[in-house]
């Protein structure tokens, strides 16, 4: 993954740029946005546009991500693996952190 962010930024599809709070803001906002329209149109059963809006959730909220770390993307792609690994951490979380004792009178 951190082979793809470096062909990125090589490539120019990433480029670093100054943390800008606002920035960051604007996108949390835009993500919240197509979120709420996600859940409006599940429960209307149109499926296709619950797709596109949660797909565009999830992207405003890697660009706030990325924002946040200093960089801006300048391609969909270059999202990915961000993607990528925040799924993966979500992943773990779910089938194997609560997988492991939490105490050790539990092993």
């Amino acid at each position: 993954m951190r082979y793809q962010f470096e062909q990125c930024i090589s490539k120019g599809k990433i480029v670093k740029i100054s943390i800008d709070p606002d920035l960051i803001s604007k996108e949390m906002k835009e993500a919240g946005n197509d979120l709420e329209a996600c859940e409006k149109s599940l429960k209307e059963s149109n499926f296709k546009w619950t797709i596109i809006q949660a797909y565009y959730s999830m992207f405003h909220s890697f660009r706030a991500l990325i924002f946040s770390k200093g960089f801006r993307e300048k391609s969909h792609i270059c999202l990915k693996p961000e993607f990528d690994r925040v799924n993966n951490m979500i992943v773990l979380s779910i089938f194997v952190i609560d997988e492991i004792p939490k105490k050790t009178e539990d092993i």
